[in-house]
């Protein structure tokens, strides 16, 4: 393989440059999106949570997923975020923080669930930031009709999550899906 093939020609090369650089920015969010989802149960909760190749545990059934969506957004640029939360994991990370009373309220886990939201893509926003981007981020929200961000034509980055300590409740995990959307010349996002 010769050079004009590897770094493309003068013509191809700052579309070669662009798909890397996406890609490289979709990269950096998964791991810090992973970092951070790890390090905040971790000390937060006291929780083990590590990355996984499956969220599917004891609740199987999405429909009681507590679901929180947020977006990033500057110019035409746009990061969309969608994170399904286990019931089972945010009473047990609750159970750290919360009166039994308080957990057994449904909004209290709702609002765990937008804080961890809104703890990540901090992060990722701070990160974007330092990079030259000059995001803004929505306030986290319960989403009751979203399980994952994506959009027709555009691929998410998908992130599972589960639980890895001991006891009865080890089967429980998170589904991260986000993704990277630029705005194209026609007003729609690619």
């Amino acid at each position: 393989m010769d050079r004009k093939e590897i770094c493309g020609d003068n013509e191809s090369r700052p579309k070669l440059m662009a798909a890397h650089a996406e890609e490289f920015m979709t990269l950096e969010i998964t791991r810090i999106v992973e970092d951070t989802m790890t390090q905040t149960f971790k000390h937060m909760f006291g929780q083990d949570v590590r990355v996984s190749t499956s969220v599917r545990g004891e609740s199987e059934d999405e429909s009681k997923f507590i679901c929180t969506s947020i977006s990033l957004s500057h110019g035409d640029l746009l990061t969309d975020f969608a994170f399904n939360f286990d019931p089972l994991l945010l009473s047990q990370a609750a159970a750290g923080v919360y009166s039994a009373t308080e957990i057994g309220q449904p909004f209290i886990l709702e609002d765990l669930g937008c804080e961890i939201t809104n703890i990540v893509c901090s992060k990722v926003k701070a990160y974007l930031n330092a990079q030259g981007h000059e995001l803004e981020m929505e306030i986290p929200y319960v989403d009751r009709t979203a399980y994952s961000p994506d959009k027709p034509g555009v691929d998410a980055t998908h992130l599972n999550f589960m639980y890895n300590g001991t006891g009865s409740v080890n089967k429980i995990g998170i589904s991260v899906g986000f993704m990277v959307l630029k705005q194209v010349a026609n007003g729609g996002w690619a």
